[in-house]
């Protein structure tokens, strides 16, 4: 990596994400004016392409699909080996299979070879692989980042290709459907003209709104360190663009986004692995903002139809399922170590461990506290267990 590494305070370690903007991201490059999404996506995948073997983290999911087809789109044009489809299988969890998905694009863009990764209960947030990757690099948000090492294994010495952070992306943000009203391309709902005031609002009203009805209010934290929680949230919400261009490029120098793409490149640098996340690319993000201009095409599907209409089944475009991976992850040694843990090794000042203890008792533990299940774990281990220092502010 050639990047300074994103570390977290201990409020965004706490809820195991990043708040805000990213002041140290360069903003969306300037790109010729016939560049499409579609071309600036291809030239983001090449790079991969040419380092086989290249991997597509593919789960049959609309942006993993998406990913998948373009590379096999460039690799073909380019007289490159095809990309390989890799799914990780949870054969256990009911809730996580989308193999009929990922047959349909398979079949549609002719790739024969499919690799899956099956797994029993061992890839959990705390099994085997994924405690050693906690001493080899440390904690790192997303904790769930951990979980692709199986995959970079797979990949070594070639590259790997995302489909990573796409949801952010093609939703739009909390205005896409406003957009979408005012260019007749959506109906309004009873809620529009509430949206359409907070988007005419001044920043300072929109904060203020957005502290008093926010929902991120994580049962764990402790009152003061929620109050700053909400503040931060607050402000971030309030900065939120209207327009699709501007919002493309305040979305993509959020500290979450940032983060993400930061720790999932610690984990492939320590498996010579190059990743890429294409829809992550700069290039490609200021093609899309281009092309979408003010209004953008509308929320999601709408926008993946106008964008990539004829590269996946329509089907595929406008599916809205999504696999569910929460008691996958949150089984067998993690729910071990649950059971065993004193309520040590996180700050007190920050984490009420009971309220704590009584969310990870939940079926579907929040994702949210994956982070601060590392830094319990972590604090069991000696000093001399780990090779990376546990920088987050909750150790």
């Amino acid at each position: 990596m050639t990047e300074e590494r994103v570390w977290l305070s201990p409020i965004e370690s706490a809820i195991d994400d990043g708040i805000g903007e990213d002041l140290w991201e360069p903003p969306l490059p300037i790109i010729p004016s016939a560049l499409s999404p579609l071309e600036a996506l291809e030239d983001a995948v090449l790079p991969a392409l040419r380092r086989p073997p290249c991997l597509v983290m593919f789960s049959g999911g609309r942006d993993s699909s998406l990913v998948l087809a373009v590379a096999a789109r460039a690799a073909r044009s380019a007289d490159l080996p095809l990309p390989i489809a890799i799914t990780q299988v949870f054969p256990d969890y009911a809730e996580t299979h989308e193999r009929q998905w990922q047959e349909i694009a398979l079949r549609h863009l002719r790739l024969a070879e499919h690799q899956r990764q099956v797994f029993g209960g061992e890839l959990n947030l705390l099994g085997p692989v994924v405690r050693e990757s906690i001493r080899r690099h440390g904690l790192i948000a997303p904790s769930g980042s951990h979980l692709i090492v199986p995959t970079l294994i797979e990949a070594r010495g070639g590259s790997m290709l995302t489909g990573m952070e796409g949801d952010g992306l093609f939703n739009g943000g909390s205005f896409a459907q406003a957009r979408a009203v005012l260019r007749r391309r959506a109906r309004p709902t009873r809620r529009i003209p509430l949206t359409f005031a907070r988007a005419l609002a001044p920043q300072r009203l929109r904060r203020w709104v957005a502290f008093r009805r926010a929902a991120l209010r994580p049962p764990w934290l402790r009152a003061e360190p929620l109050e700053l929680l909400l503040e931060l949230d607050a402000r971030e919400v309030a900065t939120e663009p209207f327009r699709w261009d501007t919002y493309v490029a305040w979305w993509a120098r959020r500290r979450y986004v940032v983060a993400r793409r930061q720790a999932m490149g610690v984990l492939a640098d320590g498996h010579d692995v190059q990743l890429i996340h294409p829809l992550m690319d700069t290039r490609f993000l200021a093609a899309v903002a281009q092309r979408g201009g003010v209004w953008g095409w509308g929320q999601r599907t709408a926008t993946l139809r106008a964008v990539f209409a004829g590269l996946l089944p329509d089907a595929l475009l406008a599916r809205e399922s999504k696999a569910d991976f929460t008691r996958a992850y949150w089984s067998n040694d993690a729910r071990d170590f649950i059971a065993s843990w004193d309520g040590t090794g996180l700050p007190n000042d920050l984490i009420d461990t009971d309220a704590l203890r009584t969310v990870w008792a939940e079926e579907m533990p929040d994702a949210r506290t994956g982070l601060l299940l590392h830094a319990a774990w972590a604090a069991t281990l000696r000093p001399d267990e780990v090779q990376e220092p546990f920088n987050c502010g909750l150790q």
